[in-house]
């Protein structure tokens, strides 16, 4: 009899610990969100990535390998490590939803910059024009079809 309990006991425990780590990713991307310092990428509406400025720094490095005054990526090579190449447009939207950039495929270049700020949130705006942003605390970069 003993040995069932310390079975039940041994179940139970990892149904708890399995339960308060997906609380806690949940709790944890939640907070993210509204802090802009994890970033919906969506196609349509529907979540395809999330990106946290440690995923954009990396991406930073790979785009501009060696060179100290890149300010991050650019916001067309972090949708294409979001698997987003191809769109006729595309919004992006700060953290209070009232900063909302839209743009056609033909107006997106490489020079819309995701900037990266003191307080751990990326800015979109253009290169070389790094004191007028487009969107503050970007939260959400969509694909509209």
């Amino acid at each position: 009899m003993a040995l069932n309990k310390k079975i039940i006991i041994s179940i139970v425990l990892i149904i708890l610990a399995v339960a308060g780590s997906y609380l806690l990713e949940n709790l944890s991307r939640e907070q993210g969100l509204k802090s802009a310092t994890v970033i919906k990428v969506q196609e349509n509406n529907n979540l395809v990535a999330l990106m946290g400025v440690d995923v954009l720094k990396v991406l930073k490095e790979q785009e501009f390998p060696g060179d100290e005054d890149a300010k991050g990526p650019s916001l067309l090579y972090a949708m294409g490590a979001a698997g987003i190449g191809e769109f006729n447009k595309i919004e992006v939207k700060g953290v209070d939803n009232k900063s909302v950039f839209q743009a056609t495929k033909d107006e997106i270049t490489r020079d819309y910059i995701l900037y990266f700020t003191a307080h751990g949130t990326v800015n979109l705006c253009k290169k070389n024009d790094y004191q007028h942003f487009l969107v503050e605390d970007v939260s959400e970069i969509n694909k509209i079809n």
